[in-house]
């Protein structure tokens, strides 16, 4: 099915990835031409390791953190596996890769409760936790509703007011410029918070918690 596509994409990789020995670096991506992603601004790449080809969402705009604080790479999506290979990969493991990749595509959606993309297989917004821990009133979860939209998600700004904002609504948010800054395509100032995103209650930076007074 994607014969010739697999032909291009190995004679690339064979001759910026293994003939150069980029291996040694950790790696080598190609970026896809997808800009968004259930209309999520996203950057999406294929990554080439010595035993395996994956596939990285990312987001330059989103902090990602779990509900507990812990921080992950800004990614709205947990890197997923293509296909994997002992070797140097055969045309026939490229033209898989590019299948699997094919329908992955076709069936990510994007889960505002967990705050990642996932495939029609996985899209669940039911959760281990609160199965045990019930509904009693009295218990507050240290996840809740977004502070926008009111759906319960998992996501939260954690740099300002600490409240509950989904990817989805984060994603949504523009970028607050100085008035040296709000007529140029982009930010280049010195200003700590100029060019960053301002949390919708606190009306404090996303990215370090600081008044975004200019």
């Amino acid at each position: 099915m994607f014969t010739q596509q697999a032909i291009n994409l190995k004679n690339k990789v064979d001759v910026d990835f293994y003939n150069k020995g980029c291996r040694i670096y950790g790696g080598f991506s190609i970026i896809l031409p997808i800009k968004k992603i259930c209309g999520m601004e996203v950057s999406v790449s294929l990554k080439f390791h010595t035993n395996y080809i994956n596939l990285v969402i990312l987001s330059d705009k989103i902090d990602n953190r779990d509900y507990e604080g812990n921080i992950h790479e800004q990614s709205l999506y947990c890197s997923t596996d293509l296909i994997r290979f002992i070797e140097k990969p055969s045309l026939e493991d490229y033209e898989t890769a590019l299948l699997n990749l094919n329908e992955l595509l076709k069936k990510l959606k994007f889960n505002k409760y967990y705050g990642m993309f996932e495939t029609e297989e996985t899209y669940d917004t039911f959760d281990f936790w609160n199965v045990i821990l019930g509904d009693n009133p009295h218990i507050e979860l240290s996840y809740g509703m977004c502070c926008i939209c009111h759906d319960i998600t998992k996501s939260t700004s954690y740099n300002c007011c600490n409240k509950p904002l989904c990817y989805e609504c984060w994603d949504k948010l523009t970028e607050c410029r100085c008035d040296e800054c709000e007529e140029q395509p982009e930010c280049d100032c010195e200003k700590t918070n100029c060019g960053h995103l301002k949390c919708p209650l606190c009306r404090c930076s996303l990215s370090n918690g600081d008044s975004m007074n200019f």
